[in-house]
């Protein structure tokens, strides 16, 4: 994902688990880390100055 803006690894994580095969044992083992995982409001916007193309640098996350 280094190529994304961090703001948008949410986003594709999500499109990826909705586009490819999962067996339950795979299920299981996501809700487990995201069980884990501690959520934050914002994400800044980590586009080089002046390269930003994600067009989410001004927004914050909700």
């Amino acid at each position: 994902f280094s190529h994304l803006c961090a703001r948008r690894v949410g986003e594709q994580l999500n499109q990826m688990i909705e586009e490819v095969p999962l067996t339950q044992a795979d299920i299981d083992q996501i809700r487990q880390t995201l069980d884990k995982k501690i959520a934050t409001n914002t994400i800044p916007c980590d586009c080089l100055p002046g390269q930003c193309h994600c067009h989410h640098a001004a927004e914050s996350l909700e």
